[in-house]
């Protein structure tokens, strides 16, 4: 794939409202960005969007699709940097957690670590926006859960389907986008933990930027009217105008996700569709693009062990956090995430082993937590 960089600018803008959200800002008693969590789902238009334009370019290829090439790039992008995190928790958990807290962070670390931890938060009856919400250390785990549950299906579904033209199977995806879309809606109305945290009222998000990129690669886009530059420019702007007003506008009380959250969706696709050389491709927002991963890793651990050791932090204690979220993430971007998806320089042989043995220590430590009752005594 040619690199976008005003996509790694998107990410940025994602990560960044997320970070602003959990750490709960606010000037003049005024909450800033309250709907911070829409990163998240612009989060999920930008992995659709990728996925499937790699594993449609590569399934059209005369080269084809491999599924064991897929899941390798797959688990070198997301194990390292989520392991170091989680390995690097662990002291923390052990000093600052209660027992029964201790055992729940046990559980949650192990049901993101099987990509179920959506699930999982849903099974303990979690809400979201629940105060108590802001303690669990690895909550933020359960959209990178339904990530990777699109991730096992998804290339499924177009493997399944390699037969079909573009075309065909923009009219597959379509039917099940409006499906999932129709499902959310209904249950944000009728069970909003349900809807938040189910990769059936998600996968609409994921297949928005799934659609976008088989429309991309079809003979229709390749044939399709050219835009003035000028007018791409306008409906760039215009989309980032409509994301930063959702940002502002959306709150813990808005139907999400639902027909609402079509707009920054819609927003977004707007932006991804429309390549261009603005605000998104400058260089210090792609810097915080890149380490989106990182950040995103690293924010919600931090932030809740941070309130848990304060009790009642101040504006400088958050602003304390996001600065060491920012280090912590650099950090792990460099010696982590970089080495680990240069396929050249660290071989899957080499890497395989290490991340497996990662994830049994890792495991292990929590199995023991939890055969311990948390290590009460």
């Amino acid at each position: 794939m040619n690199y976008r960089p005003d996509i790694d600018g998107l990410r940025a803008i994602a990560v960044s409202s997320v970070i602003v959200y959990h750490a709960a800002l606010s000037l003049a008693g005024i909450q800033l960005l309250p709907g911070g969590y829409l990163g998240v789902d612009i989060f999920f238009v930008i992995s659709g969007y990728l996925i499937t334009t790699q594993i449609t370019q590569s399934l059209w290829s005369p080269q084809g699709f491999s599924l064991g090439d897929f899941y390798e790039r797959r688990i070198r992008r997301i194990l390292p940097v989520l392991l170091t995190v989680m390995l690097c928790s662990v002291p923390v958990a052990w000093q600052l957690l209660l027992p029964a807290d201790f055992i729940g962070y046990s559980k949650s670390l192990l049901s993101s670590l099987l990509f179920v931890s959506n699930f999982y938060f849903w099974h303990s009856g979690l809400e979201y926006e629940a105060t108590d919400a802001l303690l669990i250390p690895f909550l933020h785990t359960w959209s990178l859960s339904i990530e990777e549950q699109f991730y096992v299906l998804f290339p499924l579904l177009l493997i399944l389907t390699r037969k079909l033209q573009a075309q065909q199977l923009m009219i597959v995806c379509s039917t099940l986008l409006l499906a999932s879309l129709a499902c959310a809606e209904y249950l944000s109305q009728t069970d909003r933990s349900l809807s938040f945290y189910s990769p059936l009222t998600r996968a609409w998000e994921l297949l928005a930027g799934a659609l976008l990129a088989l429309w991309a690669g079809s003979q229709a886009a390749r044939a399709g009217i050219r835009l003035a530059p000028g007018l791409i420019r306008s409906l760039r702007y215009s989309a980032m105008m409509v994301l930063i007003v959702c940002l502002m506008w959306f709150d813990s009380e808005t139907v999400h996700p639902g027909l609402l959250t079509l707009i920054p969706v819609l927003a977004t696709a707007l932006l991804i569709a429309l390549p261009g050389d603005d605000l998104l491709a400058a260089k210090p927002v792609v810097t915080i693009g890149l380490l989106s991963y990182s950040l995103y890793l690293w924010h919600y651990p931090v932030f809740a062990f941070g309130r848990i050791y304060l009790t009642t932090p101040d504006t400088g204690d958050k602003l304390g956090w996001i600065f060491l979220t920012l280090a912590l993430s650099v950090l792990s971007y460099h010696l982590i995430e970089k080495p680990f998806r240069h396929r050249q320089r660290f071989r899957f042989r080499y890497a395989g082993p290490v991340i497996i043995t990662v994830i049994l220590i890792t495991a292990g430590l929590q199995i023991l937590v939890i055969r311990e009752n948390g290590y009460w005594q």
